[in-house]
This record gives C-alpha cells, sequence and structure tokens, in this order.
C-alpha cells in the first residue's frame, strides 16, 4: 500500500465512523466538531456544551478539511472543524466555503500562553527564586527564542521541504541558567541541516526573506516550542521547586488554567458564535 492509498484509506475509514455516528439517534441532533487531536478535545470540553456537541479528532489538517468537504457536500450542515492556523494568517489562507474556523495566531496553545492561564502555569512551576522575574518577562523572552524555530518551520511548511521536526534534538542548541534559557540560532541552523538533506546557504537566504516579510511571533511561534523550553527551563537545577517537568504536564496544566472567558476574547469565539445563531444552537457552555 501507498502513502496515497494509505491516507485515502483513513479518511475514509474515519468518514464511516463520522456518517454512522451521526446517524445514530444519541448523537443524530448533536453538532460535530472535527478537532486536530485528543488534546485537542481535552481543551474544547470545558468550551463547549457536550449535551450539544460531539467532539471528534482527524489527526492531519488536510484530512480534517477533506472531510469537512465531504461531508458538507453529503448534506452535513451542522458540521464544522477548528484546526491550527499555522502560518495561514501570514500566507492569506482563508477557508470560505467551508465550515473550517482557525485559530487567531499560530496554534491553540499560543492562545493559551497569551491568556491568564500563562501566568498560572509560572506561579505553578517557577522556584521562589525565580517567579517575580519569570512573570515580568518569561513570556516575551520565549517568544524572542522561538521565532527562530518558527521561521523555520515557515519555510519548511511554504517551500516543502519536508523537514521531521520531531528529530529535533533542543539540547544541541539550547542554554540553560538560573532563570534564563537561550536558543544559539547558529546551532540551530546545523541542527536542521543535521536532520534534513538542506543546502544551509539557500536555507539561511529563505528564512532571510521570511524575516523581511513578518515579524509577527504570536503568528510564528510554535506552541509547542515554547513549552518544550519551559520544560527544559523548569528542569534546570533552582528553576523549579518541581522535579521532572515534561512539556506534556505543562500543556496540560495550560488547558486546565485556560477557560470561558479567556476564549472569549478570541476572533475564533467570534466566529463560532455567529455560527451557532446562524444555525439557532447553543454550542457552548453557559
Amino acid at each position: 500500500m501507498n502513502d496515497i492509498q494509505g491516507i485515502s484509506n483513513q479518511l475514509n475509514t474515519k468518514l464511516n465512523e463520522i456518517r454512522l455516528s451521526k446517524n445514530h439517534p444519541s448523537k443524530k441532533d448533536k453538532v460535530f466538531v472535527l478537532l486536530e487531536g485528543k488534546t485537542d478535545i481535552n481543551l474544547f470540553r470545558n468550551i463547549f456544551n457536550t449535551n450539544k456537541t460531539y467532539m471528534t479528532q482527524i489527526n492531519g489538517k488536510e484530512k480534517l478539511k477533506q472531510a469537512l468537504e465531504i461531508l458538507q457536500d453529503e448534506g452535513y450542515s451542522t458540521i464544522f472543524g477548528i484546526k491550527d492556523s499555522d502560518f495561514d494568517n501570514l500566507e492569506n489562507i482563508t477557508y470560505e466555503n467551508i465550515n473550517l474556523f482557525t485559530t487567531d495566531y499560530a496554534d491553540i496553545e499560543i492562545h493559551m500562553i497569551e491568556s491568564s492561564a500563562f501566568e498560572s502555569i509560572i506561579n505553578e512551576f517557577a522556584s521562589e527564586n525565580c517567579c517575580k522575574l519569570f512573570s515580568d518577562d518569561l513570556k516575551e523572552k520565549l517568544y524572542n527564542e522561538t521565532i527562530n524555530i518558527g521561521y523555520i518551520r515557515w519555510f519548511n511548511e511554504r517551500l516543502s521541504k519536508n523537514i521531521n521536526f520531531k528529530r529535533l534534538k533542543y539540547e544541541n542548541f539550547i542554554n540553560k541558567f538560573e532563570c534564563n534559557i537561550t536558543i544559539d540560532s547558529n546551532k540551530l541552523i546545523n541542527e536542521i541541516i543535521n536532520i534534513s538533506d538542506l543546502n544551509k546557504n539557500e536555507t539561511v537566504r529563505e528564512i532571510g526573506k521570511l524575516k523581511s516579510i513578518s515579524d509577527d511571533y504570536l503568528q510564528i511561534c510554535n506552541g509547542h516550542d515554547i513549552t518544550k523550553l519551559l520544560a527544559y527551563l523548569f528542569n534546570y537545577q533552582g528553576n523549579s521547586d518541581k522535579t521532572n517537568v515534561k512539556q506534556e504536564r505543562i500543556e496540560e496544566a495550560l488547558r486546565v488554567a485556560y477557560n470561558f472567558n479567556d476564549f472569549k476574547k478570541t476572533r475564533l469565539y467570534n466566529n463560532l458564535n455567529i455560527w451557532q445563531q446562524q444555525y439557532n444552537i447553543q454550542i457552548f457552555k453557559i
């Protein structure tokens, strides 16, 4: 089975699952919400009225988009999807013909980092020695450090370079200090070259072009890169009173701290609110 057939079969299996669920008596009157992953479902359980909505995941933004197109063509109207914007806002990509809504910023994790949830993370994980300093400037520091990874991710998506970011070894380009963490941009580029077959001069040149297009860190930075750095930061001696702080633990704490009032401040909420008014359905928790 080749990759194209595999993706097609995965999508068809998911579509059949959704069709069966949509026609089941217990779910036929519910709004179906297609999300990119399990952790998104965990987050939106605190946002959506689960008596009125049914959330399911479709791994991969392209499969999510294709699923919506197919299901809407088949007449399923009370169904929508939510995906991370990634670089759509920078590339002026919109989805006007399907019920696909995107995050205000690069991903949903940036939504949480921009909310009151981030202060909760500092209060939960930071040591007494670092807490005040982190409260003052840690968020800006993390954006300034991770934006260079964001540019590489943008370069990868724009030019379809197929960099496997799961192979990226952060320990090869980060420096940890008391109450601080930095990224060595030269070592970062070298690490990217090591895990790919890219030409270094071309890579640096193309990334330079992207830097001239935008420096909007909210659209360029990746929330998972920030939570990864936080895990390294909090695991460095003296920076946290906790031990073995993993990235997954930080992201879970962000989801728990993120609340509906935070979400109501977003453009994503406004767009979904317009949609629910059109169908006269209350999808949000009251």
